[in-house]
């Protein structure tokens, strides 16, 4: 809803900045339930952008998208299996052409999901040596 007050807004997905990994980061932390409010507050930024600025669409599907990745990607690497990881898995499968022509996707990213996913143990291999 702020989003739509806003009278300027810059959209850039190419990453532009290294993240300093601190031991007790988010993005360091083991997977929670809370992490997927991430994907909620993403989602209802996608269907908002994409009914008024429809121009954005590839920028904003990347973000949601991306995200996706980052929570099956941090509840793959969880040493006991997340409940999520069949919704985040549903996601990424329903979406898997989607994240190949998007032009904002790593190509590691894109060459990690030829891995078939429904074999958990080669695709926890590929994500630990990935990175987003």
């Amino acid at each position: 809803d702020l989003l739509l007050k806003a009278k300027t807004v810059v959209s850039d997905a190419h990453g532009i900045y290294r993240y300093c990994h601190r031991k007790d980061s988010i993005v360091e932390t083991k997977f929670t339930e809370k992490n997927m409010d991430l994907l909620e507050a993403w989602e209802k930024n996608k269907n908002q952008i994409i009914e008024y600025f429809p121009e954005l669409n590839k920028e904003v599907e990347f973000r949601y998208l991306w995200v996706c990745c980052y929570l099956y990607d941090k509840c793959m690497l969880n040493e006991n299996r997340c409940d999520q990881e069949q919704e985040l898995r549903k996601i990424l499968k329903n979406n898997f052409v989607d994240i190949l022509k998007n032009p904002y996707f790593r190509m590691t990213r894109k060459i990690a999901f030829q891995v078939p996913m429904k074999d958990a143990s080669c695709q926890k291999l590929a994500v630990s040596n990935l990175s987003i």
